[in-house]
């Protein structure tokens, strides 16, 4: 296949990425913008701590549905290859949107659609394995991250040969600890913001 359909894949996951549900959502609930309030990350737990847990779910499931699409299209257009431009690309534009000066999300939500589309067994095993964490540690970043970490584990025992699905794990693992480095700043310094339900 021509390298210019998987530059296409890559602008193309790359744009679909920079969509921000979480933007959308608080712009067109009350005109604000999630990114002035708490954490000030564009992402399903800033959501859920400014606006509640409605709207914090609402913006969990369309980014992990931009995941899954993006991967499947990516697979669609592209074969194994494709799939992994896009999955690349689609948490790449999450965390740095064009559409809204390159400050976005941390991808987590997105980078498990993705993860259901490149591991679904596996990533099925570990979803309830990492809402536990986060349930007992009341932190969704220690969930999230040792989340990325173990599917990067798992990709290296469950497909010991594919090299191409290895590499793309472990770059959205990169990514995802990438986005997470204030989270780890304050979980040392034990200032880590715990997950509250409230409105």
């Amino acid at each position: 296949m021509d390298a210019w359909v998987y530059v296409a894949i890559g602008i193309g996951a790359y744009l679909w990425g920079s969509l921000s549900p979480a933007l959308i959502i608080s712009d067109r609930i009350g005109k604000k913008d999630v990114r002035k309030y708490g954490s000030g990350n564009a992402g399903t737990t800033n959501m859920m701590r400014t606006f509640g847990w409605k709207f914090g779910l609402m913006t969990f499931v369309l980014d992990v549905i931009k995941g899954v699409a993006a991967a499947l299209v990516g697979r669609w257009l592209g074969g194994q290859i494709g799939m992994s431009v896009a999955a690349v690309f689609v948490i790449v534009g999450h965390n740095w949107p064009v559409y809204y000066g390159f400050k976005g999300g941390k991808g987590i939500a997105s980078t498990l659609g993705v993860m259901f589309v490149l591991m679904p067994v596996q990533t099925a095993v570990l979803l309830p394995v990492v809402i536990l964490i986060m349930a007992l540690t009341r932190y969704v970043s220690v969930g999230s991250m040792l989340g990325v970490i173990l599917e990067s584990i798992c990709v290296f025992i469950f497909y010991p040969g594919e090299t191409l699905l290895q590499v793309t794990v472990v770059v959205l693992t990169v990514l995802a600890l990438f986005g997470h480095r204030g989270n780890i700043k304050r979980l040392c310094n034990g200032t880590e913001n715990k997950l509250s339900f409230h409105k």
